[in-house]
């Protein structure tokens, strides 16, 4: 594409054999007064406001040919500044059985409801419990912490790993579709330690003891396309936590012993790191991000969202409506719907 990201959403269409006028006129009726009932909680992150749209020609598969929609959102871009630019690819493959492609930016659907709050969770949940204990500061914000890999993303909140105070608070996430959706498998890793020593006239030689957290937790995070109760398509989230290893090192030498230095001058340190002990504080900071409440903002308002946006922000000429299947994602957290007609039945 001639410029990457400007838009929150982006709609392939293989809409060539209507007339482009028809089409323009019809195809995407999305703007900052479309209607979206009230009682659906849509995020701004999601919200309509603004449409243009391209064409792109597939030299390789003419039948492929497409008219691309990009549709800005409230809380994306915002507005519709100039083209939409011509894509350097084509976004429906020959394999794909679908009328159309939706593709949501990652920057307003995944790291907006899922990474950033998990992100956001695990630094300043981890940090309230040391603040204060160990002399180190928070660490990095998303933007810093956050590296693009291969399958995914890289998180580096703080990896302070000398000297007395020492704190490191890292996480990978993996991204891999199959047969039913899309799979975020996050790997994390915590480490806090804190070492003391005080001269002392014992056996002529300084108290010295440190304690330390280590704990490993992993995680996954399932988004997938399946039918509610009316039978309409819907998006589903399901997520799971576990912490994989634990350990809580101590150690003191037998100076520290006689003047009982865990106790006097790393007692605090190690009831902040108490809490690590019990699965159920890791746990409780991720499942607390991913709320499925109703309310406004979280992933299952957005998630659940989604097909009411279709319906009334994407019209095709003749009044056809999509309905979606096969959710996926590319390991930049873009994620992808397969649309097509809905048909009277």
């Amino acid at each position: 594409m001639t410029h990457t990201v400007q838009t929150a959403f982006r709609i392939t269409c293989r809409s060539m054999s209507v007339q482009l006028v028809e089409t323009v006129r019809y195809s995407v009726a999305a703007n900052d007064r479309t209607r979206i009932p009230p009682d659906k909680n849509v995020p701004d992150s999601i919200k309509p406001v603004g449409t243009t749209f391209t064409v792109y020609h597939d030299p390789r598969h003419p039948d492929l040919s497409n008219l691309n929609f990009v549709l800005a959102t409230k809380g994306g871009h915002g507005k519709i500044t100039g083209s939409a630019g011509t894509f350097d690819t084509n976004w429906i493959t020959p394999n794909e059985q679908c009328d159309a492609k939706m593709i949501y930016s990652h920057s307003v659907l995944l790291e907006k409801f899922v990474l950033q709050p998990i992100f956001d969770q695990m630094s300043s949940g981890v940090y309230k419990q040391i603040g204060g204990k160990v002399n180190v500061g928070q660490g990095n914000n998303y933007q810093h912490a956050r590296q693009a890999v291969a399958n995914g993303f890289n998180f580096s909140i703080s990896n302070v790993t000398s000297g007395d105070d020492r704190y490191a608070n890292n996480f990978s996430v993996a991204i891999q579709n199959n047969g039913s959706g899309t799979a975020l498998n996050f790997k994390g890793h915590v480490y806090v330690y804190k070492e003391v020593s005080k001269s002392h006239a014992c056996l002529f030689k300084d108290a010295e003891a440190d304690a330390a957290a280590i704990v490993d937790w992993s995680a996954n995070v399932s988004i997938a396309s399946s039918k509610n109760k009316a039978g309409e398509p819907t998006l589903t989230l399901s997520k799971s936590f576990k912490v994989d290893h634990s350990d809580f090192p101590r150690n003191e030498n037998d100076c520290a012993k006689a003047i009982s230095m865990l106790g006097t001058t790393l007692g605090s340190f190690i009831d902040a790191l108490t809490g690590f002990q019990d699965n159920l504080f890791f746990t409780q900071l991720f499942d607390s991000v991913l709320d499925l409440h109703p309310g406004v903002g979280n992933v299952g308002v957005a998630l659940s969202s989604l097909p009411n946006v279709v319906q009334n922000a994407v019209i095709l000429p003749a009044g056809h409506v999509f309905f979606f299947k096969d959710v996926a994602s590319d390991p930049n957290g873009n994620l992808s719907l397969e649309l097509s007609y809905k048909t009277e039945s």
